[in-house]
Parts: C-alpha cells; sequence; structure tokens
C-alpha cells in the first residue's frame, strides 16, 4: 500500500531520498509513542529530554522569586467571602465550584488537565455549559492578581478554594503555590467532560469518569455532594 498509494507513496520517496529526515521524523515520531500518556514535560526526566513539543501543551515557567504576600492573599479572600454573605452572596461556594471546575479535567490516564494552567480563564473551556457563572469568582480573584503579578491564576483558584472550605468548616488544608497559567486554550480540546451531574448520566459513564479522575467512588461523593451542600 506505502508504494500503490500515490499519498504514501510520496512519503516513501522523500525519506528514501533523504535518511537525515527521516530519522528527525521518526525519532519525533518515537518520543511522541513512549510519552504521550505521561503528561507534561516537566514529567520527563533525563538529559535527552528534548524542549517541549505541541502535543504537550506546555506551560511557562514559574517566577524563580515570586514577589507574593501569602498571609495577605488569605486575608483577601477570606475579605470577598465575609463580604459576600453580608451582601447575600455565598462566594464560598462558588470559590469551591471554582477550583473543582479547575480540576475536573485531569486525568489519571494521561495526566492531562487539571488546575494547572487555569485553562477554565480560555476558550474552549469558558464557554463549556459546565462552567457557566464562573466569571464573578474569577473577577474577584482578578483583584487579587492585580496587585500580585507573580501569583498565578491558578494558584489562587485552589488558594480561594481551600479558604471556602476552611471557613465552611472543613478542616485547614494545605497549599502547595508553583502553578502558572496558559496562554491559550489549546490543552484543552478533548477535555470537556462527558459527565454532567444529572439524570442523564448512566451508571457506567460515571464509573469510567470516576476513574479516569483518579478517585474513589467515595472521594467523587464527597466533591459532588460537598459542593451541592455549600
Amino acid at each position: 500500500a506505502l508504494i500503490r498509494d500515490p499519498a504514501y507513496r510520496a512519503i516513501v520517496e522523500m525519506y528514501a531520498g533523504d535518511q537525515e529526515a527521516f530519522d528527525r521524523s521518526f525519532a519525533a515520531a518515537w518520543y511522541k509513542l513512549t510519552s504521550r500518556d505521561m503528561g507534561p514535560v516537566t514529567r520527563c526526566i533525563g538529559p535527552d529530554v528534548p524542549p517541549p513539543q505541541p502535543f504537550q501543551a506546555a506551560l511557562p515557567d514559574p517566577p524563580r522569586n515570586p514577589q507574593v504576600n501569602y498571609t495577605h492573599v488569605n486575608e483577601l479572600v477570606r475579605g470577598f467571602i465575609a463580604s459576600g454573605l453580608e451582601d447575600g452572596e455565598n462566594y464560598a461556594a462558588l470559590f469551591v465550584r471554582l477550583a473543582w471546575r479547575c480540576a475536573s479535567t485531569f486525568r489519571m490516564s494521561d495526566y492531562t488537565g487539571g488546575c494547572n494552567g487555569a485553562r477554565l480563564r480560555l476558550s474552549p473551556e469558558r464557554d463549556w455549559p459546565a462552567n457557566r457563572g464562573l466569571d464573578d469568582p474569577l473577577r474577584l480573584l482578578g483583584f487579587i492578581k492585580n496587585q500580585y503579578e507573580d501569583i498565578s491564576f491558578a494558584d489562587l483558584i485552589v488558594i480561594a478554594g481551600n479558604i471556602a472550605i476552611e471557613e465552611s468548616g472543613g478542616l485547614p488544608m494545605t497549599f502547595c503555590p508553583g502553578r502558572t497559567d496558559a496562554t491559550d486554550g489549546s490543552g484543552s480540546k478533548f477535555l470537556e467532560p462527558t459527565v454532567m451531574g444529572t439524570v442523564n448520566d448512566t451508571i457506567p459513564e460515571v464509573n469510567d469518569y470516576v476513574k479516569l479522575l483518579g478517585l474513589t467512588p467515595r472521594e467523587y461523593v464527597a466533591l459532588s455532594g460537598g459542593g451541592h451542600s455549600l
């Protein structure tokens, strides 16, 4: 087939006359084949790791010496939650939902998705029906981002979710900084969740989705039920 099909024959003839081009293409294809399910390039270790490839949806490096007063950031988030209660707005619930929606794209099968990158700020994630109503909490976190350029929206979303849970009676949560923000939404192309939490979801679909997230059924019920209870 490779020598009889006109399109493939042209490729065969090209590589037959250029061994160096064949070696480059084969190396790129082999690297993608063996690392495609490893997730971000930062999970590839060793001296022979090439620069980030398009299929890895690489994120910018975090600042080397970030100038962020996390105590002040936490105070600002708590202030939003308190002021919301006075105005009849449950910002704690919105921050928890924001953090969950940001993390809900994670796939354990190939380590793509998740909150690193904060791609729900960008299309296509911001346009998904499941992410409607998240502009308000993002707008609030934008006020903090304007004060601290070195903090990412991804870290802010996690901080806000942690504090919202604590302020709602949950146990204290440890925060680990270092996430960065994606500059486009290309990494979200195939990550839209198929389970929407409606009566239309079948049991096999939910089970598959829970496994893809790397959660136990108990953990998924806690996430889903806990979010709605807030």
